[in-house]
């Protein structure tokens, strides 16, 4: 599989680790889950960040979803 796509599909993981009990998650809960390193794991919690999927707990430097995804969603609803 090309490492492109391979680095897609870790992206949307991290995304769907998320869930109702799982609001916020430290970036070692990520790493851990998924078994890969932490440095890794930065890189693609960054990238999500950046783009605006994810969002960053000021008080605890969780992971949270990002408003995007509200955004889309309810772009969605409304039609």
């Amino acid at each position: 599989m090309p490492k492109a796509i391979n680095s897609l599909e870790k992206g949307l993981d991290i995304l769907f680790c998320f869930n109702f009990q799982d609001k916020s998650l430290s970036a070692q809960t990520i790493s851990e889950h998924f078994d890969i390193p932490l440095s890794t794991n930065y890189r693609y919690l960054e990238t999500l960040k950046d783009r605006g999927f994810l969002a960053r707990n000021g008080v605890t430097g969780n992971r949270e979803l990002g408003f995007v995804l509200f955004k889309r969603g309810t772009s969605f609803a409304y039609k």
